[in-house]
């Protein structure tokens, strides 16, 4: 039995099908955005954190939602990566807005999509406090 396929378990997490790049899932975990901007692989994608407090609803069954990434991928912009189909738990039709730069390869936007999904399926809390919008890894169409 294989460590990551046992905690994949224990989180009901499925198991991984296929090659993958150490690199890659390091990159797409909530926290490790402090990946050089030199080491990143175009295909890599990181996960986007929720402004905490910055989820309201902004018409029957739209939803808007502030987005933070930190030093994510410096090979895409914002928009291009999540039109990728890189994070399928986002409603297809989901509009992204640039709300500013928070630094060198940091950025703030905003996602409003309509949908009838609960928050929580789109991005659920990761250790009780923060939300995440998490991506595929390359070449996999499942989430971690």
């Amino acid at each position: 039995m294989d460590a990551f396929g046992a905690v994949a378990r224990a989180t009901g997490s499925p198991d991984l099908v296929g090659d993958v790049e150490l690199g890659a899932l390091w990159a797409s975990l909530p926290d490790t955005y402090r990946i050089p901007a030199e080491s990143w692989l175009p295909d890599w994608r990181a996960a986007l954190q929720i402004a905490d407090g910055h989820s309201f609803a902004s018409g029957e069954h739209e939803t808007s939602v502030q987005v933070l990434s930190f030093a994510g991928n410096p090979h895409h912009d914002p928009f291009e990566t999540l039109n990728l189909g890189r994070y399928p738990s986002l409603p297809s039709g989901t509009q992204f807005a640039r709300k500013g730069e928070l630094g060198s390869g940091d950025w703030i936007g905003l996602l409003t999509w309509t949908s009838d999904k609960d928050l929580d399926d789109i991005a659920p809390k990761r250790r009780a406090e923060f939300r995440w919008i998490l991506p595929t890894l390359p070449g996999h169409t499942e989430l971690l």
